[in-house]
């Protein structure tokens, strides 16, 4: 993991205090809480009503490896 790419992420402050004390709750770090969160979020099944209605589908994100270890996201939703 150490190799992933890092950037800078701003946040209201109660939210990064939530999300510490839930990363201490499930024995994780703050960022692996967060990017088991997103995980979580970009792996569930699309709500066409309320929140998140019009999100892509987990099938319709591409992550694909590139030569830097990063990332290229393409969303083939429309």
């Amino acid at each position: 993991m150490r190799e992933w790419p890092q950037f800078k992420m701003r946040m209201p402050p109660e939210i990064k205090k939530y999300l510490a004390k839930e990363a201490k709750q499930n024995r994780r770090t703050l960022n692996s809480e967060i990017v088991y969160r997103l995980q979580m979020t970009i792996s569930r099944p699309q709500n066409d009503e309320g929140p998140g209605a019009g999100t892509p589908e987990p099938s319709d994100i591409t992550l694909t490896p590139s030569k830097d270890t990063s990332y290229a996201y393409e969303d083939r939703s429309n």
